[in-house]
């Protein structure tokens, strides 16, 4: 089969890096973690609350959750501690076309005072906060210098994760199910984070774009004993035995790819899209992939690169074998194209509707966005159609629809 004769390079996104301490552990008296997530508006982030919840306890913190939140929960306290609080706060929900909010149900916390149901940044006590996890659209909103991950580090949180762009909900759970599995077996946050991201399967590769604001390289877990993380491969880790420059005015794409064939010869550059991730504003961290491409496809085999203080520090191998000659990659039609396109925006709609139906009418939903692309999945044989929908109801929240059509 042939493919394109074509190395695709594409800057997806800014990934957002304040890096303080060279390295820490972070254990403050309280020793709380609190995680909130809810299923509501068409997403079920439940399981990314339970998930973290089990993590954090595993890690020694004293952990609670939330699958049904309210104000008067959230404002409360467990374990000793005001729950917003907390050593750890994680927080799976809707972002806020504006950058400035995260909601899971009708709470959340919110830039400013609090009020209305959300609990204003400005009303926190954040010096205790070792780690908050915004994990909802835009909630790093580049465009917004005093976005909600900014604000919540600027008051005093010592490390906060948000994020640049709208995400799928299901790519988005993945990416935390492994980031905080590998917090919890030990991993300082530069090493989960990597972790998260070195996988090349995600349907959605915007849930790499991140801000992160604070401590790069704290421990947050006293774990001793390691475990394999639940049904995902190991990683292949190729050595680096001289570090390769990547900065803003030498993107040394060349290089890497040099390396990556004296470690895989059979490796052909011009099988592959790149989508680098801009970490920082200083242009010294970058997360960089390799995407696999079949005629077209994009399939979930490929390597990812990370870059720190301006080096190429690590380089992952996530690629699959495959062969090519029993693979029939034919495309749809135009108008097929056309047709799945007008059902994905509808599904979106509806989806978004679905439990704030007293708040939305067709008229207050706007599609701020809407991606598609060819995807083949090695490991299925699978090949799929899908289409990534973006809107905004009338509150401003970001929804995230996924259609997909099997071929």
């Amino acid at each position: 089969m042939k493919l394109k004769n074509v190395l695709k390079i594409v800057t997806l996104g800014t990934l957002t890096i304040s890096v303080l301490s060279i390295g820490s552990k972070c254990f403050a008296a309280n020793h709380t973690a609190f995680s909130m997530g809810a299923r509501f508006d068409g997403i079920n982030t439940s399981t990314d609350a339970t998930t973290a919840a089990e993590c954090y306890k595993k890690m020694g913190y004293r952990s609670s959750y939330s699958t049904s939140p309210t104000y008067a929960e959230f404002s409360g306290s467990a374990n000793g501690s005001k729950r917003v609080e907390s050593d750890i706060l994680f927080i799976s929900g809707h972002g806020r076309e504006d950058g400035k909010r995260i909601r899971v149900k009708e709470t959340g916390v919110i830039t400013g005072n609090t009020g209305n149901g959300f609990i204003g940044v400005n009303n926190v006590n954040w010096n205790t906060s070792k780690l908050v996890v915004y994990a909802g659209c835009l909630t790093a909103l580049e465009s917004e210098k005093n976005n909600l991950t900014v604000a919540t580090y600027n008051k005093g949180a010592d490390t906060v994760l948000g994020w640049h762009q709208s995400i799928n909900a299901d790519a988005h759970t993945i990416w935390l199910r492994r980031f905080n599995n590998s917090l919890a077996n030990g991993a300082t946050f530069s090493g989960a984070f990597k972790y998260a991201s070195s996988f090349t399967d995600y349907t959605d590769n915007r849930v790499k774009d991140l801000g992160v604001y604070g401590n790069w390289n704290t421990t947050y877990s006293n774990v001793v004993q390691k475990s394999k993380l639940a049904n995902e491969n190991e990683q292949v880790q190729l050595k680096i035995s001289e570090k390769i420059e990547f900065t803003e005015k030498n993107q040394n794409i060349k290089d890497i790819i040099s390396l990556i064939k004296n470690k895989n010869p059979n490796f052909n550059e011009n099988d592959y899209k790149v989508e680098i991730y801009k970490l920082n504003s200083n242009d010294n961290f970058y997360t960089i992939d390799f995407i696999r491409q079949i005629d077209g496809f994009n399939t979930n085999s490929g390597y990812n690169v990370a870059v720190e203080f301006g080096k190429v520090t690590d380089i992952f191998d996530r690629t699959i074998e495959v062969d090519e000659s029993t693979i029939n990659m034919k495309k749809i039609t135009i108008q097929e194209e056309k047709t799945y396109l007008e059902k994905a925006t509808n599904d979106a709609i509806i989806k978004a509707r679905s439990e704030r139906i007293n708040k939305m009418s067709s008229n207050s939903v706007n599609i701020k966005e809407q991606l598609a692309n060819y995807y083949y999945d090695i490991n299925t044989n699978k090949k799929y159609y899908k289409v990534f929908t973006t809107i905004v109801d009338s509150d401003g929240d970001i929804h995230v629809a996924e259609f997909s059509k099997e071929l």
